[in-house]
């Protein structure tokens, strides 16, 4: 694990800090949504590329698409053993750039929203 990381940009900092606030995981399809991102995969790649690889887990779900077939969408989340050093992270990154505020905001999204079903 990378000891420095740099944050270098507010979408970074927007990802981790919705991912730290849901410990359940985030859906792919719904993180660009709550950070202001039309490719979130982009953004989680390069944190990954940056040293967060064993921060950031993807894990699948069995769901449906809107035409009912089978898929297996992702969901982004931070492994338990590794929340307090993504917290580090963040810490050592300090400009915020989601006001307390907003964060209740994007938490009540995530917590209302729907991991599966149609897509």
């Amino acid at each position: 694990m990378k000891t420095k990381i740099n944050i270098k940009s507010p979408r970074q900092r927007r990802a981790l800090e919705v991912l730290l606030a849901h410990p359940e995981g985030v859906a792919c399809k719904d993180l660009g949504r709550l950070i202001g991102a039309i490719n979130s995969n982009q953004v989680i790649l390069e944190l990954r590329r940056q040293g967060m690889q064993d921060g950031i887990d993807t894990e699948y779900f069995v769901a449906r698409d809107r035409d009912g077939k089978k898929c297996r969408p992702g969901m982004y989340k931070i492994p338990v053993e590794r929340r307090n050093w993504v917290q580090q992270v963040l810490n050592e990154n300090a400009t915020r750039t989601v006001a307390p505020d907003r964060m209740a905001t994007v938490i009540e999204s995530l917590r209302n929203g729907s991991r599966g079903g149609i897509l």
